[in-house]
């Protein structure tokens, strides 16, 4: 599947048609096999494929995504992980991250 934000929003490209997942368009988005994670200016939020669940009401200064889950940094707060649930990796913030299948 192919994601793309245009004037009106954030899509989905199936091979065949264009499918509109919301109406604002993200700050930052990133895809982890079905999941589809992006920033709106009201939080972080994750698509499964049927509905929008938001993660947060903080915007990540960075994120990056595996199949273990999400990782994301805050402002003030550290590296955490989501994997159905926030848990502090690190108090201290990266300075650079990637992440691989763990």
């Amino acid at each position: 599947d192919l994601y793309a934000t245009f004037g009106s929003g954030l899509f989905k490209w199936n091979g065949t048609a264009w499918t509109r997942l919301h109406t604002l368009i993200p700050t930052n988005m990133l895809v982890s096999g079905a999941d589809v994670y992006a920033t709106f200016g009201s939080g972080l939020f994750k698509w499964n494929g049927t509905a929008w669940t938001r993660l947060n009401t903080l915007i990540p200064t960075k994120m990056v995504a595996s199949s273990g889950g999400l990782y994301a940094t805050f402002t003030g707060s550290g590296l955490w992980e989501w994997n159905g649930g926030w848990t502090q990796l690190h108090a201290a913030i990266p300075t650079n991250m990637v992440a691989t299948g763990i």
